[in-house]
């Protein structure tokens, strides 16, 4: 191309711009203002759980604590979230009171603690997830297959549970009714992971999560087989929340019993219902005279042999449904039309998994819309988990009479 080509083009393109440019300043073209910068980023969200400031003279990192003069010292640690009790080696409880560490530097998992060195206490919260893994055996079609679920809790996500947990046991812990079980079920990112994973984990070793009923076995079956039973403290024989919280009862989110892998049979129920729910499941907490469990809403039912029902320590008539407990207004309940079929949040012996529609006592121990059987926690039955809920019902369990008890599920 010669120069005076060049030339022409570049005059060209110089004049084709300076036109747009008059189109755009007249408005025209179809063109529009470009958008005002956006506002900068905004504030950092706020934590769910404060993190304490740590103190001039100490140093805090990847949970690693030490002082900042790098001296060796004697520390004592109190870990907030450990059992009130512990055990010794050989089995001998007592009363937790922390330990003891000499060194420069003290490693600490996420959690929080209560930390003394040198004449100084001081609180320390450690960021970070906190993970936990867990196997079991399961039979398909009469072979047995190994499972199992790693599931992870944000520290401080589940500092802002159990804080949460607490003030609720000590609103509900002046009576502990039934009707306030399903309080206790709180979903969380823990059971939506476990809840995936127990799907995969299924279909894996070759059941259908569309047979929803052996589905509901192995959902229960995780938690049966898993989650251990408190040990008796001597002294506080009956009180199987001691161990753990140092109280006579402690009715546990399910993020609490999946922290200590720890619950009674309430702990469990509450645990079993968060997860059928992940799953798409109809739930209701539910209880009876000494024992608390969970049930579920089934399409269709099949009643399972007696010899496997013996394996589990039942009989044919523990059999159990009951349609659910909507309301209690004053001493009348109001029964929905979703029908619930037992589901045992305990094993049998501690080894053998429980199946759904089975419960000791059957549908005698439970209310039905025919008769209402009282314990001293109240009306034995199935409490639906309703969708329309709030907590401020709970305040001093003064919800007036007539009034509909309404629970708020809540999701961390």
């Amino acid at each position: 191309m010669n120069s005076k080509v060049l030339v022409i083009v570049a005059v060209a393109v110089v004049a084709v711009a300076a036109i747009a440019g008059i189109a755009l300043a007249l408005g025209g073209g179809g063109g529009s203002d470009p958008d005002p910068p956006g506002p900068g980023p905004g504030p950092e969200p706020e934590p769910p759980f404060p993190v304490d400031p740590i103190p001039e003279g100490y140093v805090l990192k990847d949970g690693k604590l030490s002082r900042t003069d790098g001296a060796s010292t004697s520390w004592h640690i109190f870990d907030q979230l450990h059992t009130y009790m512990t055990s010794s080696t050989y089995g001998i409880m007592s009363v937790y009171t922390g330990y003891d560490e000499d060194g420069t530097t003290v490693e600490l998992e996420p959690g929080r603690y209560t930390v003394k060195e040198g004449g100084n206490e001081f609180p320390v919260t450690v960021e970070g997830e906190i993970h936990r893994h867990v196997e079991w055996q399961w039979s398909v079609d009469g072979v047995d297959y190994s499972v199992s679920v790693s599931f992870d809790m944000d520290a401080l996500e589940y500092l802002a549970e159990h804080t949460d947990s607490k003030e609720r046991n000590d609103i509900i812990g002046r009576s502990y009714n039934f009707k306030y079980l399903p309080y206790s079920v709180v979903l969380s990112d823990a059971t939506s992971s476990i809840a995936s994973q127990l799907a995969s984990e299924y279909a894996r070793i070759g059941g259908s999560v569309s047979d929803r009923q052996d589905f509901a076995d192995f959902i229960a079956g995780f938690v049966q087989l898993n989650i251990a039973y408190p040990p008796t403290v001597i002294g506080h024989t009956g009180e199987y929340d001691y161990y753990v919280w140092g109280s006579e009862e402690y009715w546990c989110s399910p993020m609490e019993t999946l922290y200590y892998m720890i619950g009674d049979c309430d702990d469990n129920a509450a645990l079993i219902c968060a997860l059928y729910e992940e799953l798409g499941y109809e739930t209701a907490i539910a209880g009876k005279s000494g024992h608390a469990f969970s049930g579920v809403a089934l399409d269709s039912f099949e009643e399972r042999s007696d010899e496997e029902l013996k394996r589990a320590g039942f009989k044919q008539n523990d059999f159990c449904m009951a349609p659910g407990i909507v309301t209690v207004m004053g001493d009348e309940l109001v029964f929905g039309d979703t029908v619930y079929y037992a589901v045992d949040s305990l094993p049998f012996k501690s080894t053998e998994s429980r199946p759904v529609g089975y419960i000791s006592g059957g549908v005698d121990c439970v209310s039905t819309p025919e008769k209402k059987v009282s314990t001293w926690n109240g009306p034995a039955g199935f409490y639906e988990l309703l969708d329309e809920r709030s907590l401020l019902r709970m305040v001093a369990l003064g919800e007036p009479v007539g009034e509909p008890i309404v629970v708020e599920r809540l999701r961390i």
